[in-house]
């Protein structure tokens, strides 16, 4: 997971809905674009058990998982969980 900041003072990163301050990304391709054009890349160890259920949805969704009808965080992770271990390599 890559933590990314402008260093834009007015204008920011557009993360496809909007321009942002910040942006989280597993995207390492990405990370290293906006690197080279001056934004602030971290990387940060991302650990799903330690996201909120709005969280775990966002995750779900820019990573492709159909959540079904999982609404708790249990669930959730669960779901998530059984999709990264049949597809390791995403």
């Amino acid at each position: 997971m890559f933590k990314i900041s402008s260093k834009v003072k007015h204008g920011g990163i557009w993360d496809g809905n909007r321009v942002v301050k910040e942006l989280e990304t597993d995207n390492a391709a990405l990370a290293e674009q906006l690197k080279a054009q001056g934004c602030t890349v971290e990387e940060v160890e991302d650990s799903l058990d330690k996201l909120n259920v709005a969280q775990l949805k966002k995750y779900a969704k820019d990573n492709g998982i159909d959540l079904g009808e999982a609404t708790t965080k249990e669930a959730i992770l669960e779901v998530i969980n059984t999709a990264l271990s049949a597809n390791p390599n995403e």
